[in-house]
């Protein structure tokens, strides 16, 4: 990485006449600094002097805009922001992003429309067969495998051993008790600047599709079953388990190793609690949390867990 403090600065748009200017060459943690580094401070109760009053001046830092005053008296250079991580996540994005060269692996199987000319990155070992289709700029890690009829918006990342588009988990018994495969003849839908992490599955719809929207951003070792509906800038974390005809609003957060029943509701700007166990509706804005999921505050009240005031719900 090579940049200057006065590119950056003109990058975020921020006033620039009244910095220094010296090269940067390194991103580290703030205990871990030397010249030309970049660096991020999220915690508003942390003491800049403590973690910068031995490190050298040649330092950018992104911190909260309540260490105002203590910045002052410190050498170093500081953009002050009300969402500090988030403006390092912009200017990283930025110096690190590399330049798109389409590829398709030698290995790589394929037998689907992809033309092979198409502007996508394909790695070893994956396997793409059926009707299936990949939006521009997408990435596709090795060993992944993509069946039936799907389709891939553009700028999408599908990580390492993530399978899209095999047969749901559906059976009905016969009048013997015996399961009896229910056919899983829909597809999968996925839109644009969608990350589907390491070894998730995604499964086809079994008449309709299953829907993946805009921008949303599933974790490693998360299952995704038939008929799921889930809508934009959804953030779905690790080892969580969503089953079957769930649909699931914007800007859902479900939280690591969360499971849902079926044909279930949770709606926009919900969030699911880390291990939460849902069974029933999910209200817009509603938290829950606990195995049978309940509205935060009252699990925790029922655990007896004491909140500190300043979180306290009003």
């Amino acid at each position: 990485m090579r940049t200057t403090v006065q590119e950056v600065l003109g990058f975020l748009g921020l006033n620039q006449a009244a910095a220094r200017d010296f090269p940067l060459s390194r991103v580290a943690p703030p205990t871990d600094v030397s010249a030309g580094t970049l660096t991020l401070v999220t915690r508003k109760g942390e003491s800049l002097p403590k973690l910068f009053q031995n490190a050298p001046a040649e330092v950018l830092v992104f911190t909260d805009a309540s260490h105002r005053e203590e910045s002052k008296f410190l050498p170093q250079c500081f953009v002050l922001s009300d969402n500090p991580r988030l403006q390092f996540c912009r200017v990283l994005n930025h110096l690190l992003a590399e330049a798109f060269v389409p590829h398709i692996a030698d290995s790589a199987a394929i037998r689907t429309s992809i033309p092979l000319n198409h502007c996508v990155r394909i790695g070893e070992g994956c396997v793409i067969s059926g009707d299936v289709t990949v939006g521009d700029r997408t990435v596709i890690e090795p060993q992944v495998i993509i069946s039936g009829k799907v389709t891939i918006g553009c700028d999408v990342y599908l990580k390492s051993g993530a399978v899209i588009g095999q047969r749901g988990f559906g059976f009905e018994r016969d009048e013997a008790g015996t399961p009896i495969l229910f056919p899983q003849l829909g597809g999968v839908r996925i839109g644009d600047r969608v990350e589907v992490g390491a070894l998730t599955t995604i499964a086809r719809g079994t008449l309709g599709d299953t829907i993946v929207g805009d921008d949303v951003k599933v974790d490693d070792h998360v299952h995704i079953a038939h008929n799921v509906v889930i809508g934009p800038r959804c953030l779905i974390a690790a080892g969580a388990v969503v089953t079957g005809s769930v649909t699931i609003g914007s800007d859902v957060w479900i939280g690591p190793n969360a499971t849902t029943t079926n044909a279930i509701k949770i709606g926009t700007g919900a969030t699911v609690s880390l291990g939460g166990v849902v069974v029933r509706d999910v209200t817009p804005g509603e938290r829950v949390s606990g195995n049978f999921a309940e509205p935060h505050y009252d699990f925790l009240r029922r655990l007896n867990i004491e909140l500190p005031r300043a979180r306290r719900p009003r």
